[in-house]
């Protein structure tokens, strides 16, 4: 298994790409990579992967966040859908679904249109609000 949510693939090929453009190019996601750490308030209109570490606020359109296994996030999150496999600290609002993977540490609140927890995830202090499935492993 890659360390990776999008598997090492570049930023035009991932997952997290956007639409092609009227060239026929794909945007490609923001990194936070594993060796980075951030501190400050994000306001972005594209896609975002974290591998490093971030503590602020993330703002986001209908945009996707996703937040890699080993990433640690101390933040008030605000994005279109979320992939989080990591440590959060902080409320994450969703305006659709947000999907939390069975490595995932999360302690705030999460609020989505519909939320997926993978068996095993770990889930401390949480309010969920939301259309909730509960899934033994997403990935099989």
């Amino acid at each position: 298994m890659a360390d990776s949510l999008y598997d090492g693939a570049d930023a035009a090929t991932s997952p997290l790409a956007g639409p092609p453009d009227s060239h026929g190019k794909r945007s490609g996601a923001s990194l936070i990579g594993a060796t980075m750490v951030l501190k400050g308030d994000l306001s972005l209109a594209e896609d975002l992967i974290i591998e490093g570490s971030f503590d602020g606020s993330i703002t986001q359109g209908d945009q996707r966040l996703s937040i890699g296994e080993h990433a640690r996030v101390n933040a008030t999150i605000r994005t279109g859908s979320a992939i989080i496999a990591g440590n959060v600290i902080g409320d994450v609002r969703g305006s659709r679904t947000v999907i939390v993977k069975k490595t995932a540490r999360l302690h705030g609140a999460l609020t989505a249109q519909r939320l997926c927890l993978e068996s095993g995830a770990n889930l401390e202090d949480v309010v969920l609000s939301g259309n909730i499935a509960r899934t033994k492993d997403m990935d099989g």
